[in-house]
């Protein structure tokens, strides 16, 4: 049995990957770009539904005050969702504050950004001199908690 391209289940013609090469090029192309909107609609409605449903067990195990939960033959559990957040003047002062060799301050400029924009891999290579830099970086720098993600771990 040959396989459909996309079966219609999934908003596809439920056409072989055969019978659309057979087809002539515009009505192929026809068929696949009303399948790839097709597609998209669902995703977009997918993600729609997943985003709701996420919301609402975050929601149940925050009031419960759970970061775990098994629920059926799954495990869920929050997981933090944190970003670095930068004093940014705070750390354009860095090189008043401390002496940096010329491979330093070549990091540091490419770390902080006078855009008020900071590159957390450069920061982190500068970070690793330590001393008096590492010091004021970690002065400068927090985690924020952004939100949570669900870890889900089947459990059969």
């Amino acid at each position: 049995m040959t396989q459909t391209y996309i079966p219609r289940e999934y908003g596809g013609t439920g056409l072989t990957l055969e019978q659309l090469d057979a087809l002539p090029p515009a009505e192929r192309n026809a068929i696949l770009v009303a399948t790839i909107d097709t597609l998209r609609e669902r995703i977009a409605d997918l993600r729609s539904q997943l985003a709701e449903a996420e919301a609402m067990i975050r929601e149940q195990m925050r009031a419960a005050g759970a970061h775990l939960l098994e629920a059926g033959s799954y495990e869920v559990k929050l997981v933090e969702k944190t970003r670095w957040e930068y004093d940014t003047e705070g750390l354009v002062q860095l090189p008043d504050a401390v002496e940096l060799t010329d491979r330093q301050h070549a990091i540091f400029t490419a770390a902080v950004k006078q855009t008020v924009s900071v590159n957390k891999t450069e920061l982190n290579k500068l970070s690793k001199f330590g001393g008096d830099i590492a010091e004021l970086i970690d002065q400068c720098s927090w985690k924020k908690l952004i939100g949570f993600d669900l870890e889900l771990r089947r459990l059969v």
